[in-house]
């Protein structure tokens, strides 16, 4: 092999080392901790289950069916956009492209919508009485601790998560008529319910550990309400109630990697 050949190859094994050196070193460390804060917007749904019994107040007859005219209207979704705001803290572990880790997020995004009919005559009295009902839901944070697996490509970080949430949910019921001397029922419960949080997103690295971020997060709750309530107090339940709710979230995050 003469000088030039043995110069080219040297200079080739070199090249090509140094494009091998270039590409580790382009792959951007993710690993370690980091804290956040995101701002977005929410737009939530409850969907009611609630439905009438006949235990003794409410009836078909001739006229028509208490539970074909009562139960759509219980059954309304009660919906309502909001802005949010989220602290979020997490570690990342890194194998060549590869980022798996853990990510607790605290969210605050304030609900509370009622859904209301009436007064509304009573298909069964043919217009001699009505009622009037009024549901509203409330709650205004979101706790969740999401494992997540991402792909790290030049300085964006792709990333997907899924994990349990908690929030705490206050519905209120009133039922009032005008039937026979009146009736009328207050219904309040108060319970803290488990549900499902994923989440699908892209951070970009700025430098120094500072990265921007945006995604968006689906959570979804299939109890947030139990119970049951007495129209006329005769001991009797006259209307259950069930509820799921459903939230989604678009957010830009500022993180902060240690």
């Amino acid at each position: 092999m003469n000088k030039l050949s043995t110069c080219s190859l040297t200079l080739a094994i070199a090249f090509g080392s140094s494009i091998t050196q270039a590409e580790e070193t382009e792959t951007v460390n993710w690993e370690g901790l980091y804290t956040g804060i995101a701002i977005g917007i929410s737009s939530s749904t409850a969907s009611p289950s609630t439905e009438v019994e006949y235990s003794g107040y409410f009836n078909d007859n001739s006229n028509g069916s208490d539970r074909d005219q009562l139960d759509p209207i219980l059954q309304r979704e009660i919906e309502g956009d909001t802005t949010s705001g989220s602290l979020l803290l997490g570690y990342h572990f890194q194998k060549g492209k590869f980022v798996y880790g853990l990510e607790a997020d605290l969210t605050f995004a304030e609900f509370s919508e009622s859904e209301s009919e009436g007064p509304t005559d009573y298909d069964t009295t043919a217009g001699a009485s009505n009622f009037t009902t009024v549901t509203e839901i409330k709650t205004d944070y979101m706790f969740s601790l999401r494992p997540k697996v991402g792909y790290v490509k030049d300085n964006f970080l792709m990333h997907i998560s899924a994990g349990p949430v908690i929030s705490e949910f206050t519905t209120t019921h009133s039922y009032t008529d005008t039937h026979g001397s009146g009736a009328s029922l207050s219904f309040e419960d108060k319970d803290s319910s488990v549900g499902l949080s994923a989440n699908i997103g892209i951070d970009y690295l700025i430098s120094n550990g500072l990265s921007i971020r945006a995604d968006y997060t689906y959570l979804h709750f299939s109890d947030i309400l139990d119970g049951s309530g007495d129209v006329n107090s005769d001991g009797s339940d006259d209307i259950t109630y069930g509820s799921d709710f459903t939230s989604q979230n678009i957010r830009l995050a500022l993180t902060k990697q240690f």
